[in-house]
């Protein structure tokens, strides 16, 4: 998204509040300017010097939304072929020890796999949008009202409205300190980059 007056453009990452960041800057003169939800090509306003920024997650419960909603929400409604995760990892059906496994040494081999939106899943943020979109600043998932303000501009009178919120404690039960430690040789970059504890939640 982009707000050409204010010279600021927004590049969404998976599973990080995407929904409600749209919404909140179609409110305030963003428009979209890509074809799919997920938005990648930033060389367009980098060029003209606008500020590209992203929201960022702590990458330990990033990693299980992933699993919940394109690996476990999937086979639950019977379209788990709809990502092919199960495919590539087929322990993932019902294990998000598993999956935390097959992800912290598959991940660089992402790029090989056809859909956009399970290469984008499955690396780290950092790795990402350093790479490929540069974005210069980011937005806190747990802070996205102040983070957003601060970048934007935009001055926020009640709370920021959630969409497609995880429930509360959602991971509880899943996200255990071994699957912590498991997933930290993947989420360490993530954790560094973005001011997060190093294997902790």
């Amino acid at each position: 998204m982009v707000n050409h007056d204010k010279r600021i453009a927004f590049v969404s990452s998976i599973k990080c509040a995407t929904n409600t960041t749209y919404a909140v800057l179609t409110r305030h003169g963003y428009e979209r300017v890509g074809q799919g939800f997920h938005e990648t090509n930033t060389a367009h306003v980098r060029a003209k010097g606008y500020h590209v920024f992203t929201v960022a997650r702590n990458p330990y419960e990033r990693a299980a939304s992933v699993w919940t909603s394109m690996v476990a929400r999937m086979v639950q409604v019977g379209y788990n072929d709809r990502y092919g995760l199960t495919e590539l990892c087929p322990e993932a059906e019902h294990s998000f020890k598993a999956f935390a496994s097959w992800l912290v040494d598959n991940w660089q081999d992402a790029t090989h796999y056809p859909k956009l939106e399970v290469q984008r899943a499955l690396a780290p943020l950092a790795v990402y949008h350093n790479t490929l979109t540069q974005c210069e600043h980011f937005a806190r998932f747990e802070y996205l009202q102040e983070d957003l303000s601060q970048i934007t501009g935009i001055t926020f009178d009640q709370p920021l409205p959630r969409y497609n919120a995880s429930a509360e404690h959602r991971y509880e039960g899943i996200l255990d300190q071994e699957t912590v430690d498991i997933l930290t040789p993947w989420a360490e970059v993530d954790c560094i980059k973005y001011g997060y504890s190093v294997g902790t939640l």
